[in-house]
């Protein structure tokens, strides 16, 4: 992951062409990726746990 992400909806895309909001955008965009990995790895643990 890059930290880029594909904006479909208009309203988000013309937001994003704004400097400051496609900063603000984009680190929600890696916040979001990163709280996935982790829960993704936390979940790998419970099951090696349970089994």
């Amino acid at each position: 992951m890059n930290g880029t992400c594909i904006v479909q909806n208009p309203a988000i895309a013309e937001i994003s062409t704004m400097p400051e909001s496609a900063i603000k955008l984009g680190a929600y965009h890696r916040i979001m990726d990163n709280k996935g990995i982790i829960d993704f790895i936390l979940d790998l643990h419970k099951q090696n746990i349970k089994n």
